[in-house]
Parts: structure tokens; C-alpha cells; sequence
């Protein structure tokens, strides 16, 4: 019988691998270090850039000299003006002719100042038509004008004819800007009112006449009609 033994085969495994480690040689890592890198992000205004002007060669080493060049940007400011903010401002003078017992001024045109059942204060302008056909014109002068107005006025049919048959209108005119004819109530008694959005434009206006015409038309011998707070107010925000 062939007998085998694997004691000479460990011997020999342990021999070797005691040559590779043992406690007379111990095993060593190796640790390779990277540099380290770090990075910066700047945040000015000034740029540096280097310049290579000079190069000293001695032997084999080389010396190179850097000139710095530093730049600076200056940012050029810049001023908006801003239009001045809408006030909504009643313009016409004297309105409610109250000003003086005997003159309407600034106004101009017909009419003339009566005490008896103004709309407001002590005063109030009358015209009296007659034959039929009748018209009465208003007016003054204001200046700088642009944008939107709102023209409101207040007028009374004081007395008509009997049996009077008849319309009453009226219009309004700044400047170039008019509107056509439009009603009015013309009912003999109390004070009532009227009044029309114009749009003048967003070019000024330098010097203009608002002007305020009323007529009545018709089969009448008399008609008696007042006026009273006649106003023309810039407005913000129409609704035309």
C-alpha cells in the first residue's frame, strides 16, 4: 500500500509564508497623499492681470519677473425723472360767480348776477330767452391744460311762457375739444345738474377757452334759465 502524507507540504506552505510576514519583518501599507487644491471666486470690481517682462537665465535655473496691471470699470450713474402724480384740482375761477355782488368775472359772455334762489352761496347767473329761439355763452381762459376734465354745472328753468312748447340743450368747448348738443331737463323748477368727461390729450395746452353754451328751441315768448357752479375738474382715472 502507498501511503501519502501532506505534513512536508505544510511545512513547506508555513516556511514560505513565514519569509513573507513574520514577527521579525513586519508587513508596511503604502499611503499616497494628493495635494490639496482649493479654489477662491471673487467678487470686485478691479481686474489684475500679470505681465511677464523680464527673464534672467543662469544656468539652469530661470527667474521671471511679473508686472502687475490692475484695471478699474466705473459704472456711470444715470437720473429718470418722474412725472408728478395726478391731483384730481378743480381749475375754473370764481364758479359759483360769488365772488363780487356786481361783476362775474373772470367770466365772459351772457348773462348777469341775480340773488334770488341761487344752488349755492348768494349768487347766480340769469338769461332770459325769447321768440322762440334763445342762446347763452359763457366762457373763460385757463392755461397748461392736458389729460381728462370732468365739466359739471348746475342749471334751473326759472320760468317759461304759458303754454310753451320747447327743448332745452347745451354743449362744451376747451379749447378744440367740443361735444355735440346733449339734453337737458327742461322742466320749470329746481335746480338740477350735468355733466360730460373731455379728453384733451397728453399734449399740453397752453392757453385754452371753456366755454358753456345753453339754448332752448321752440314755440315759447319767454323763457327764464339760470346757472350756477360751473366747474372743470382734472381727473386721475376717467371712465370715458
Amino acid at each position: 500500500m502507498v501511503r501519502f502524507s501532506i505534513l512536508p507540504v505544510a511545512a513547506v506552505a508555513v516556511a514560505i509564508l513565514g519569509a513573507e510576514a513574520g514577527p521579525c519583518r513586519p508587513i508596511t501599507t503604502a499611503v499616497t497623499s494628493l495635494p490639496e487644491t482649493s479654489s477662491a471666486v471673487a467678487s470686485e470690481t478691479t481686474v489684475t492681470s500679470l505681465d511677464a517682462t523680464t527673464t534672467i537665465s543662469s544656468g539652469a535655473t530661470t527667474v521671471t519677473t511679473l508686472v502687475e496691471i490692475t484695471s478699474t470699470t466705473t459704472a456711470e450713474s444715470t437720473t429718470t425723472t418722474q412725472e408728478p402724480a395726478c391731483v384730481e384740482t378743480q381749475l375754473l375761477v370764481n364758479p359759483s360767480f360769488d365772488d363780487s355782488a356786481s361783476s362775474k368775472a373772470p367770466w365772459v359772455g351772457d348773462g348777469w348776477l341775480i340773488q334770488n334762489d341761487p344752488h349755492s352761496g348768494p349768487d347766480a347767473l340769469a338769461n332770459v330767452f325769447y321768440g322762440g329761439r334763445g342762446t347763452a355763452n359763457v366762457k373763460q381762459t385757463l392755461s397748461n391744460l392736458r389729460g381728462n376734465y370732468m365739466f359739471s354745472f348746475h342749471y334751473r328753468v326759472a320760468s317759461a311762457s304759458s303754454g310753451a312748447d320747447y327743448t332745452c340743450g347745451y354743449s362744451v368747448k376747451v379749447g378744440d375739444v367740443s361735444t355735440s348738443d346733449l339734453a337737458l331737463n327742461y322742466d320749470v323748477g329746481g335746480w338740477k345738474s350735468a355733466n360730460q368727461n373731455l379728453a384733451i390729450g397728453a399734449e399740453n395746452v397752453a392757453e385754452a377757452d371753456v366755454e358753456l353754451s345753453i339754448s332752448c328751441d321752440g314755440e315759447y315768448a319767454q323763457i327764464a334759465v339760470n346757472m350756477d357752479d360751473i366747474t372743470l375738474t382734472q381727473i386721475c382715472d376717467p371712465v370715458l
